[in-house]
């Protein structure tokens, strides 16, 4: 079941199983045909799960058959679909059925997707004489940010710990929303696909924000500081897809007083607070 709920303009979604997204997701495709449609998701899980796996049973050519028969155009063909997927297949599902151009994940889970050029050969050669000696003297081995280039892809994920920026335990999730923590995020998307993600969290082309509620391990992680780049998100998205989650809540939040209940309305006060605020 989704229920819509229409802050000063901005529709925003809320469902309890993360695959309900392909519903709306599809419905702004219909409204966009000749359009890129991207995503940005905030989640415990990456949720990059290949499709129907439970019908499949790693047949390839059966996979191609089903993902084919998802049509965005046909809301019985969405319905279909997800009664035959999980919670966490349903980002490549969009992607597959071509509902979602480009994917942006910041998840507790990311590891960096794709893996640069420079870090692939690094990965294949482990045992160089350059690498051996920065081991032995205690030096970092992997190749800094900066100097990284990326393969062309369409789902991309940011590690979600980069080397020296977060050394203070699980004070970090609090801090999910902060443009401290966000900053390091978007420099990765915006090297990864410069054309369409920029630093600041500007998004050059139409986009959907979709949130899961377990990626809040604290209420606290709701009442951020700093978060002009969260505000610019929710600001200029088309819609905002959320998953309650109830369960995965439950199961990865580090305080034992929240619920997806409590953080569905903490989300709402800070989607109003940030939409009713011009600048």
């Amino acid at each position: 079941m989704i229920t819509k709920t229409i802050i000063l303009d901005k529709e925003v979604y809320f469902f309890e199983s993360h695959h309900f997204a392909l519903l709306p997701w599809a419905e702004y495709k219909r409204k966009f045909p000749e359009e890129s449609i991207y995503l940005i998701s905030f989640d415990h899980h990456t949720d990059i799960i290949e499709p129907f796996l439970r019908y499949c049973d790693n047949d390839a050519d059966r996979m191609k058959d089903m993902i084919e028969k998802v049509d965005y155009r046909i809301v019985q063909s969405i319905e279909d679909a997800i009664r035959k997927l999980k919670n966490d297949e349903h980002i490549c599902t969009a992607v597959d059925a071509g509902i979602i151009d480009d994917v942006y994940i910041v998840s507790y889970e990311g590891k960096e997707t794709p893996c640069s050029y420079e870090e692939e050969k690094r990965l294949q050669n482990p045992y160089e004489p350059m690498y051996l000696e920065k081991m032995q003297a205690g030096e970092r081995v992997d190749t800094p940010q900066m100097e990284r280039t990326y393969p062309q892809v369409k789902i991309h994920c940011a590690e979600f710990l980069p080397w020296g920026v977060y050394e203070r335990g699980d004070e970090y999730d609090s801090d999910v929303l902060e443009d401290s923590f966000l900053e390091e995020k978007f420099k990765v998307f915006s090297r990864m696909s410069s054309d369409i993600v920029s630093c600041d969290g500007s998004i050059k082309g139409k986009y959907i924000l979709d949130i899961d509620l377990d990626y809040f391990h604290k209420l606290s992680a709701l009442n951020p500081t700093q978060y002009s780049i969260f505000s610019k998100l929710v600001k200029n998205a088309e819609a905002i897809t959320i998953a309650e989650e109830s369960d995965c809540v439950e199961l990865v939040r580090s305080d034992e007083s929240i619920n997806s209940s409590i953080l569905k309305q903490g989300l709402l006060e800070l989607l109003t607070k940030i939409l009713k605020t011009k600048n």
